[in-house]
């Protein structure tokens, strides 16, 4: 890494905080000291190691030094020591042996771990101290899930990233160095510098954030999300105004509909004036008829009064027909005469009872019909309260859409 360390040498700013992940046992120590950082966080996760690191970075200042492994997570990792202890860690010897045919594995043990975005929150990386910020990643296998786990947000809190991961797949459902790299390009970290002849297996990457460039993919995005919004805007707005063009229909057909209304309860109105000028008409017509039954029922018993004089006259003359021969054709002409006026009055008086009664008819269907008016009118008046109440409901319908 040390041509690389000369790159950040030669960078326009001095170096501001610098977390490095993986930073073994001190050998780092001398190239950081020639930059003048500001602050250097060393992390290791062999327990062997951090204690070498803590011994050799007792004399630094600007050295911290934090001893425990760093997971994407903060899970649990199971932890391998091997006789070439640089390999410490959780590469699985397996996937080593290809490269290195005498590693052997020493030990395994499960270790606790924290989550890098753990450590960097507690870090608290400043991003306005002038200085360039790094971060560096020397443990190949996990570098692409340790970046994938990392917020876009954090990640670019430094200004340089120093990558060193492996070129193969260890193991082979693992991912390489390249992929981590990618993954910092597609976050707007441009590559700087790299080195790949002193270390084939483990090839060193160094990549600046290109502030620029995710200005103007911030910006881009920007304006998708405001081109979104517009066509967004623009479906709301035709949906608005479709509802607006249904509303005036609505209102159009509800104008209609209370037109209508308003023309049916004036021909109720209407109807109900008739059917009360019927009804009047009925009852004066009920009131004559009333009144001519009662003098034709005063005619009848006035006639029957008569009859019964005549029929008294009659029996007087045949009593005194026995006593006056003389006047027997007399009588009897009297007397024919009084059979003919009896059955006169006999037919008179019968059309007398059948007049009553045909009065007393049309009274009790006079009466049937005023009491059938009387129905129609208050169905009439039930129909116009409950067109009235449609009238009020559907000005309430209106004034609520208008005031909507």
């Amino acid at each position: 890494m040390t041509v690389l360390f000369e790159y950040l040498a030669a960078l326009e700013k001095p170096l501001g905080t610098v977390v490095h992940i993986g930073a073994g046992s001190g050998a780092v120590l001398e190239c950081y000291a020639a930059l003048k950082p500001a602050r250097v966080v060393l992390l290791e996760g062999d327990a062997d190691t951090a204690a070498e690191l803590l011994r050799a970075a007792a004399q630094c200042p600007w050295a911290e030094v934090l001893a425990h492994p760093v997971s994407t997570t903060g899970s649990p990792l199971e932890w391998h020591r091997y006789n070439l202890c640089r390999l410490n860690g959780p590469l699985q010897s397996g996937a080593l042996h290809s490269f290195y045919p005498r590693l052997r594995l020493v030990e395994s043990r499960t270790v606790n771990a924290r989550a890098l975005t753990d450590v960097l929150a507690a870090v608290q990386v400043a991003t306005e101290a002038g200085g360039i910020n790094v971060l560096v990643l020397d443990v190949p296998g996990q570098e692409a899930a340790l970046l994938d786990s990392l917020p876009h947000g954090e990640l670019i809190k430094f200004d340089a990233v120093l990558l060193r991961g492996s070129r193969e797949a260890l193991p082979a459902w693992g991912t390489t160095a390249e992929q981590a790299v990618n993954q910092l390009q597609r976050a707007c970290f441009d590559t700087a510098a790299a080195e790949f002849d002193q270390e084939p297996l483990w090839p060193v990457t160094l990549l600046r954030f290109n502030a620029q460039r995710h200005q103007t993919e911030v910006l881009e995005q920007r304006l998708s999300w405001q081109l979104a919004a517009l066509e967004a805007a623009d479906e709301r707005l035709k949906a608005l105004q479709a509802h607006f063009d249904a509303v005036s229909q609505a209102k159009a057909a509800a104008d209609q509909t209370a037109a209508d209304r308003a023309g049916q309860i004036e021909r109720l109105n209407q109807g109900k004036a008739q059917a009360e000028q019927t009804a009047h008409d009925r009852g004066v017509q009920i009131e004559q008829l009333t009144r001519s039954r009662d003098e034709q029922a005063a005619l009848a018993a006035e006639r029957q009064t008569q009859l019964q004089a005549l029929t008294q006259a009659y029996e007087e003359r045949g009593r005194q027909h026995d006593n006056a021969t003389s006047a027997t054709e007399s009588l009897h002409k009297a007397n024919a005469k009084l059979k003919a006026e009896t059955e006169a009055l006999h037919g008179a008086n019968a059309q007398l009872v059948k007049k009553a009664e045909d009065l007393e008819t049309a009274h009790a269907g006079m009466l049937q019909k005023v009491a059938d008016a009387d129905r129609r009118r208050r169905l009439l008046d039930n129909e116009i309260l409950k067109a009235e109440a449609q009238l009020e409901l559907i000005k309430d319908v209106l004034i609520r859409e208008k005031n909507f």
